[in-house]
C-alpha cells in the first residue's frame, strides 16, 4: 500500500493528492499534530485530517512540529 507523504517547508505545505496541492501558509487557519492525527484547517473552511502510522512518525517531536507550524502561520499573517 502506498502511503502519502506530506511535505512542510517555510513556504508551503505540499499535499500529495491528485493533482498535487501546494498550500501556502497564508491559506492555513490552523494545523496541529496530536496523537498521530494531523489536522489541517484551511481558511476556505476545508478540513483535511490524516492519521500517521506510528512507524512513520517515529522520532518526530510533536511539540517542535506544532511550534514550527504556529510560527509559519503567524509569519504568513504578518505579510
Amino acid at each position: 500500500m502506498r502511503r502519502l507523504k506530506i511535505e512542510f517547508n517555510t513556504q508551503q505545505i505540499i499535499y500529495p493528492s491528485f493533482p498535487r496541492k501546494n498550500i501556502a501558509w497564508r491559506e492555513v487557519s490552523n494545523l496541529i499534530l496530536k496523537d498521530n492525527i494531523l489536522t489541517l484547517d484551511l481558511k476556505n473552511n476545508k478540513l483535511i485530517q490524516y492519521t500517521l502510522n506510528e512507524s512513520e512518525n517515529e522520532g518526530l517531536d510533536e511539540t517542535a512540529f506544532n511550534t514550527f507550524v504556529q510560527q509559519q502561520t503567524k509569519n504568513s499573517s504578518q505579510l
